[in-house]
């Protein structure tokens, strides 16, 4: 399945609302929009991964806020939608976490970043597994979430513990439900005559996680399919054949 997910940033026409804004410079901004709206607790971050903010005080000691998803997200949009999503997540950014229950079971992609943010931080962790995730592309990972109206969590091995549930179990509960709630993969012949695109509330993104069915997908069609996502909330589908024209569209 070498080409069958090319997870490219797809650009919109608008001015991206973080054209030359760098990671460290994004998070110090969130970091104090944290501190006005939540003065009862300490954000902080480390130079070398300054997209996780680690919280003390306020009841919150030991929580960690990943803003791989927002930075990117704001990358590719306009500034207001940008200002929407960081209002957004600073309302939400300390709502209780979702709790540990079969039906709160989901799978989430996301990227290389976030896994390697991931995987530092549990490495701190006594929990362990601190998290659950599989590899589905070069730079693309599932990883074993719990959901709720307000928050999105890594499930970790208490949790499955609290939910009496094995790893696998776990893992095919929360595709089902997932895949239940999101948008079917794109019909093949449709594709051949126009890009579909697919906008919702949330996991839409994880319609990357379904390996199995674009790989269906691409044997239906050919190897120039690719998929580009934005956020969890939009996908489009498409063709592009190999060449400088798909180079300079993964470059940028």
């Amino acid at each position: 399945m070498k080409r069958a997910i090319c997870a490219l940033i797809l650009l919109l026409a608008s001015r991206p609302a973080l054209a030359e804004k760098s990671p460290a410079q994004f998070a110090g901004e969130m970091i104090a929009r944290l501190k006005a709206a939540h003065p009862e607790s300490v954000f902080a971050n480390d130079g070398a991964v300054p997209l996780q903010v680690a919280v003390k005080g306020g009841g919150h000691d030991g929580a960690q806020l990943m803003l791989y998803r927002l930075y990117d997200f704001c990358r590719n949009v306009p500034a207001e939608n940008c200002e929407a999503g960081k209002d957004n997540f600073v309302a939400k950014a300390l709502a209780p976490l979702p709790e540990a229950r079969r039906e709160n079971l989901r799978v989430i992609v996301r990227g290389a970043d976030y896994y390697d943010a991931a995987q530092q931080q549990g490495s701190k962790e006594k929990r362990q597994p601190w998290f659950f995730a599989r590899k589905i592309g070069d730079d693309l990972y599932e990883i074993l979430a719990l959901d709720s109206p307000t928050q999105i969590a890594l499930a970790n091995a208490a949790d499955l513990k609290r939910m009496r549930i094995k790893p696998e179990a776990a893992w095919a509960l929360a595709r089902t439900q997932t895949l239940s709630a999101i948008p079917a993969l794109p019909d093949p012949a449709s594709l051949l005559a126009s890009a579909a695109m697919f906008e919702g509330e949330e996991y839409v993104g994880s319609m990357l996680a379904d390996t199995q069915g674009w790989q269906a997908v691409r044997d239906a069609i050919g190897p120039d399919l690719f998929v580009t996502v934005t956020s969890d909330q939009f996908v489009m589908v498409s063709l592009m054949a190999e060449g400088p024209g798909l180079d300079r569209f993964a470059e940028a």
